[in-house]
């Protein structure tokens, strides 16, 4: 059974949980016995490294990149599939719906956040919904994911399969760069729109307490101008703090952290959770979508929607010793039920289907 996995995340994102998934099922494939390739073609993905499944060369991640690396990623992909033609192709992305693919495909949905908040006339959307009904199956990344999908674009249930997520063990760092000691609390990854950063730090400016004693650590892009016109508007500037760097540095950022925080009006999965209480960090989320999946009953819960819930949560909890330890142990143990190599068994099963009969 041989597999390809198309360019299209790889050619525009260069960090990322989508990519970094990809990556990882396909040596998690690979090592069980699949023939797995990724044709990254012109790409600016910085998890892909040389090996025997991978094709690609990595440019700089320069504007207008991806764009310019379209025809030539195209031409890659006609040129292997005569070449080695795949049983499956899995798309990493809804882009590219011109193209008619004479193999099977495969195509996992992320989440439905963008119809569920801008609706489904949108480019993105229709090409989303074009390779949803192309595929002979789709992988949903979890059951709200699934949920969501049957409900907004009537899919088959018999065409869905959920396969959660994993995340590796992110690497220890010891040396002058690692976290900070003082007391801090974490969040990663973005802060726009459904992420709801903006309501968590009204709420933290609302409390003496919180202010007082921690400080709060970004791990990703860096700040706006907007949302440094917020954090001095709110009087708390100088207790945030943006960091980046890689995943080393994430791994001691989380290690160190009193708590990771992740206020999120909706999210398809939560990668940061697992990721959070695999290194046992306590874990304070929305209690909405697919963060209880993942978190389970290591997690402590707020309503994204009310400033009052989050403020009074977070100070409820962060400075309960008792509770934060209990979380923490529950949480190792819970992000020890997902693992990369469940998630290329199912992924494998998947594919067998597919290669037997239309849908699954």
């Amino acid at each position: 059974m041989r597999i390809l996995f198309d360019s299209e995340i790889f050619s525009c994102q260069p960090y990322g949980g989508i990519s970094r998934y990809f990556v990882k099922l396909a040596s998690a494939l690979n090592s069980q016995g699949v023939d797995s390739r990724i044709l990254a073609g012109v790409h600016v993905n910085k998890y892909i490294d040389s090996n025997h499944w991978t094709i690609g060369l990595r440019f700089p991640n320069v504007r207008g990149l991806p764009r310019l690396a379209w025809p030539v990623n195209d031409t890659l992909r006609a040129c292997y599939s005569r070449w080695a033609p795949p049983d499956i192709l899995h798309k990493t992305y809804y882009g590219n719906h011109l193209w008619q693919p004479k193999s099977k495909v495969v195509i996992t949905i992320y989440d439905m956040i963008w119809e569920r908040w801008r609706g489904v006339d949108h480019p993105v959307s229709r090409a989303k919904a074009h390779w949803i009904e192309r595929a002979d199956a789709v992988v949903a990344i979890s059951e709200f994911t699934r949920a969501d999908l049957l409900e907004i674009y009537k899919v088959p249930e018999s065409k869905v399969k959920v396969i959660h997520l994993a995340c590796g063990d992110l690497p220890d760092r010891s040396d002058a760069a690692a976290a900070p000691k003082d007391s801090y609390i974490l969040h990663v990854g973005g802060r726009g729109w459904y992420k709801n950063f903006d309501r968590f730090v009204r709420a933290y400016a609302a409390s003496t307490i919180l202010k007082r004693e921690f400080r709060v650590f970004c791990f990703g892009g860096k700040f706006s101008a907007q949302e440094r016109r917020l954090f001095s508007d709110l009087g708390v500037l100088e207790r945030m703090v943006h960091v980046q760097g890689e995943d080393s540095m994430l791994a001691a950022y989380y290690r160190n952290a009193r708590a990771h925080v992740v206020p999120s009006l909706a999210e398809g999965f939560g990668l940061t959770v697992l990721e959070a209480m695999k290194c046992g960090c306590p874990v304070i989320c929305s209690d909405t979508t697919s963060l209880p999946e993942v978190a389970g009953a290591a997690g402590i819960y707020f309503d994204p929607r009310e400033e009052d819930a989050i403020r009074s949560t977070l100070e409820a909890a962060l400075f309960d010793n008792e509770v934060l330890g209990a979380k923490a142990e529950l949480g190792r143990v819970r992000a020890a039920q997902f693992s990369w190599s469940k998630c290329a068994t199912d992924t494998k099963s998947l594919y067998t289907s597919v290669c037997g009969r239309a849908t699954y």
